[in-house]
């Protein structure tokens, strides 16, 4: 029977080949991946993470600034206006202002004091230049750590890109073997029918030739009109089927479109054991809780580092004066440093915190192998139930079938009633549809149970 039932599924794609377009199920899911918006989304972050790596290297490299700026008074200005127009200038300007008036005692004086001496001249013009560079030198191992926590979310972001990849693989699949099933449905109500419809011409026949009487014709006609709202049902539920898979992948797949029917159950090969360590050594889950407790454990290092002194050189170089040519260059360079000696407890209120949250992180890890056992657990008992169904779903198939030709030749000769051939096709379509529903519930356990042990990423 089993090779029987090979032969027409490969008879069955070879048809579809010949009048429609046949699309095997991975190259659904690679148009699925594609078209994934959470997958886009999870590229975007990746993206992001990156930059700010750029960012965070900068961290560890001197900061030079070059300011500057120029002023000009056409008219002899208030000493008080030329101190205030000084400082209301931004960036490098203001810093003409302060230098200015640190250089000019007069300046300083007027702007202090609010004296109204006017300063007699034709103009003033005063220009600086200025370039500063700042390199840190000890930071309490803050920048590592930020560098670090910066390279964890990128790993993070990368698996989370894995998962959502295993997600609607797993959800493409599901709907693509949905339409399989659907589409097997169709196939046996049509059979069916043209069963029942040979039933209803042997039973005009033989009602005209007087060997059964109406009421024979009236169940095969009765059944008939059963059978055709089957079919309505069934194409229906295929259509159906069809709009879903066209839903998780995100894009209208061919109107001729039709999947590869080609099924070949087959046992498990591994141990229980051997597939839940593959589970706990794959699932994405634990490698993402397990970078999650690398994150939080840098942070805390960050948090750490605020107890610590800070330790900078810095140093600028400058042309400032009213005649830039004839000024002599300024130039210093130092080191610095600050140590928050006390915060009030705060730094030790968040390093109780990240002490927490990294607790916190431990228990899901704890959690989530407790969750991937039971889930290789389900999968596992689904996918042996289901083999062990399709073997007494294919015995049963084999009986009605055989039932049913007997049914048909017993009617066929004179020796079978009309009631014996209409249980019989019952029957067969029963077996049938039960055959279709475990092969989907052996499908569905297959992939579950891939799914459970990580084997889409």
């Amino acid at each position: 029977m089993k090779n029987i039932l090979k032969t027409f599924a490969i008879m069955t794609l070879v048809g579809n080949c010949l009048y429609s377009q046949v699309v095997e199920v991975d190259e659904v899911v690679k148009l699925a991946i594609n078209n994934n918006l959470q997958i886009k989304i999870v590229e975007d972050d990746i993206k992001i993470n990156n930059d700010k790596k750029g960012q965070t290297l900068a961290l560890y490299k001197p900061k030079l600034k070059l300011s500057g700026g120029y002023i000009h008074f056409n008219e002899t200005p208030d000493i008080v206006q030329v101190a205030n127009s000084l400082i209301k200038l931004n960036n490098g300007v203001d810093l003409i202002a302060s230098g200015l008036a640190s250089m000019n005692p007069a300046f300083s004086t007027a702007a202090s004091q609010l004296n109204q001496t006017e300063y007699k001249d034709d103009g003033l013009n005063y220009s600086s230049v200025k370039l500063s560079f700042e390199q840190p030198l000890y930071t309490g191992g803050k920048i590592t750590a930020v560098n670090k926590q910066v390279d964890i979310s990128i790993d993070i972001s990368e698996l989370e890109k894995k998962k959502s990849i295993s997600d609607i693989t797993f959800e493409t699949k599901k709907a693509y073997y949905n339409v399989v099933l659907a589409k097997r449905t169709l196939n046996t109500v049509n059979e069916i029918y043209k069963d029942v419809e040979k039933h209803l011409s042997e039973a005009n026949s033989y009602y005209k030739a007087g060997i059964v009487s109406e009421l024979d014709v009236m169940r095969a006609k009765a059944k008939l009109s059963e059978v055709k709202q089957k079919i309505v049902q069934a194409e229906n539920a295929v259509e159906i089927s069809k709009a879903y898979l066209n839903f998780v992948i995100g894009k209208d797949l061919p109107k001729d479109f039709e999947p590869n029917e080609t099924i070949i159950p087959t046992n498990l090969n591994e141990s229980y054991e051997d597939i839940e360590n593959k589970a706990l050594e794959n699932r994405i889950e634990l490698k993402i809780y397990e970078k999650k407790s690398e994150l939080a454990k840098e942070n805390k290092k960050v948090i750490s580092s605020q107890k610590k002194p800070v330790v900078a050189i810095q140093g600028e170089y400058k042309y400032e004066g009213t005649d830039l040519t004839e000024e002599d260059p300024q130039w210093q360079i130092g080191i610095v440093g600050s140590w928050n000696i006390y915060t009030g407890g705060s730094t030790s209120s968040q390093l109780d915190e990240a002490s927490s949250t990294i607790g916190k992180v431990q228990n899901g890890i704890e959690l989530a192998k407790s969750s991937i056992k039971i889930d290789v657990k389900k999968a596992y008992l689904d996918m042996v139930n289901s083999v062990e169904s399709i073997k007494v779903a294919e015995q049963t198939l084999t009986q009605a079938t055989e039932a049913n030709r007997m049914a048909s030749v017993s009617y066929s000769t004179g020796y079978g009633s009309s009631m014996e051939k209409m249980d019989a096709e019952a029957f067969l379509e029963q077996a049938k549809n039960t055959y279709d529903n475990v092969i989907n519930q052996y499908i569905v356990a297959k992939y579950n149970l891939e799914k459970a042990t990580g084997m889409y990423y």
